[in-house]
């Protein structure tokens, strides 16, 4: 904010300004060795189109998600998979990203099926056709035949029982076969995590 403001006082408008910073802090992110912070030069360019579409006093484009929303973008960013109701998002397919991104991480938090780096995503082409989102393989699977279907639907079938199965120990103490106890925590990045820790038994 600070830097915005002073290329403003040193003659720039207001959307000159932003530019200018948030390019300068994206040139810094992108040239990060770490790909995690690299990644969250993502986040940078996303806040300033928002703050830019503020300036601009660009209405919020309202879109309707129905169940069962995959989401398909160039770039997915946190704030976008936040727009999606509770409960309809079902997939995420992004032509840019990696598992370090910050919509990743979301992605994950949430339980998400997530294909990210898609070359040559052709978004219009899949808009309102029926899409499968196999996160575990990075496959994406489009207009599929009744047989992955049906495929698909028994491995869903199948995590659900793992999952109930799982929940029966979760009230359970972890501690080792000859009677060890310890203390099972969760290491969390996300406030979102913090609420999925605690609902399959983390004492902290």
């Amino acid at each position: 904010t600070g830097e915005v403001i002073a290329e403003i006082r040193d003659g720039q408008w207001a959307q000159g300004a932003l530019k200018k910073v948030i390019k300068t802090h994206l040139k810094q992110f992108e040239t990060m060795d770490d790909a995690y912070l690299r990644e969250r030069a993502l986040d940078i360019k996303d806040l300033g189109q928002r703050v830019l579409a503020h300036l601009q006093s660009q209405p919020n484009q309202l879109r309707e998600y129905p169940e069962q929303t995959i989401l398909i973008a160039d770039e997915i960013t946190p704030a976008a998979l936040a727009e999606v109701p509770e409960g309809c998002l079902a997939g995420v397919i992004s032509g840019i990203g990696s598992a370090n991104s910050h919509a990743a991480i979301v992605a994950r938090a949430l339980g998400v099926p997530t294909v990210l780096g898609v070359e040559g995503l052709a978004k219009n082409d899949l808009d309102g056709k029926e899409l499968i989102v196999d996160g575990y393989y990075g496959q994406i699977y489009i207009s599929p035949s009744k047989d992955v279907m049906d495929e698909y639907q028994n491995l869903m079938m199948e995590e659900r029982e793992l999952d109930e199965s799982l929940q029966k120990l979760r009230e359970l103490p972890a501690s080792t076969p000859d009677g060890q106890r310890m203390q099972l925590n969760v290491n969390i990045g996300l406030a979102q995590d913090a609420g999925a820790a605690f609902t399959v038994g983390a004492e902290g």
